[in-house]
């Protein structure tokens, strides 16, 4: 099962950081146990997380149409794009809220498939990821950008589901941070800008 993180922010850090400092008195264990136990803790939070995930309200909007769906409803359908095409018999363009995010995702569906431009929205009201889709796989430009700002952190082109050609990544200031050629879905030139000044 894949959960994209918009629709369940989970907080990787805290769970695993807690599995190595919450260890307290080590009487008759070694280091090793304490952590093993402690993981085994966190993955045991982990999976209540991801229980209550799924059953966290996800709601799609098609002009005065809103519909309510849980995870748990789909089958843990996991990409947001995907989920609300799949639920949607009509073409058009449709945003997905969850109730435990701000942002939100926009879509245009065509026969129950991402088809064109998908966007992620932040909040703040910067745009988070454009994608291209068509007919359901990733085709076209990509962009990513840095938190709440215009500011390009990486982007490329997809071809038929697969990165193709060149890819750059950019710094929050703008400044290049590397470069990639991909063929075939393979990166085959990686080449990394230091952050000289």
């Amino acid at each position: 099962m894949k959960i994209n993180l918009f629709l369940y922010p989970l907080t990787w850090v805290f769970l695993h950081s807690t599995a190595i400092a919450g260890c307290g008195g080590l009487s008759g264990k070694t280091l090793e146990d304490c952590r093993e136990a402690e993981m085994k803790k966190s993955d045991r939070a982990h999976r209540s997380l991801v229980q209550n995930a799924m059953k966290t309200p996800v709601f799609i909007e098609h002009g005065s149409k809103i519909i309510v769906r849980t995870l748990l409803e789909l089958g843990g359908v996991g990409d947001e794009f995907e989920f609300a095409c799949s639920q949607n018999a009509e073409n058009g363009v449709y945003k997905i809220y969850s109730s435990t995010a701000a942002g939100y995702a926009s879509v245009t569906c065509k026969e129950g498939r991402p088809d064109g431009v998908a966007s992620l929205w932040l909040p703040c009201g910067f745009m988070s990821e454009e994608r291209h889709y068509k007919l359901g796989r990733l085709d076209g430009p990509y962009s990513e950008y840095h938190n709440c700002t215009d500011n390009i952190l990486r982007s490329g082109q997809f071809v038929d589901g697969v990165q193709d050609g060149k890819w750059v990544g950019f710094r929050n200031d703008n400044s290049l941070h590397w470069e990639q050629v991909w063929r075939d879905g393979k990166v085959v030139s990686y080449v990394y800008h230091p952050n000289i000044k």
